[in-house]
């Protein structure tokens, strides 16, 4: 299954908030989220209130929440080649440095 659209995330947040506030509560969205369609458990719910919700206003701008999710793939592929490149540079580390020519 394909992950859903940047346009389709915004269009069902949209319809979520009918007073144009353009964030969700955590109550009210963590509700929907663990009652309505494949329902999340609360180790799930956990999991996703770090990114999803802004520490200063404790609600979840869902403009903001969007771009991370749709981010989050880019940021762990980086994450996993910097990860490999430490493990070959520790592999690396008991064989003489190379010699430059200047």
């Amino acid at each position: 299954m394909e992950p859903a659209s940047t346009e389709k995330l915004l269009e069902a947040f949209k319809i979520l908030d009918p007073e144009n506030k353009k964030y969700l509560t955590k109550e009210y969205f963590g509700k929907l989220m663990a009652e309505e369609g494949e329902p999340f458990t609360q180790e799930e719910l956990e999991a996703m209130w770090p990114v999803a919700i802004d520490p200063i206003t404790g609600n979840i701008p869902f403009t903001f929440y969007i771009n991370q999710l749709k981010h989050k793939a880019k940021i762990y592929d980086i994450a996993e080649v910097i990860k490999e490149e430490l493990a070959q540079a520790e592999r690396e580390k008991g064989k003489k440095p190379q010699q430059t020519l200047f």
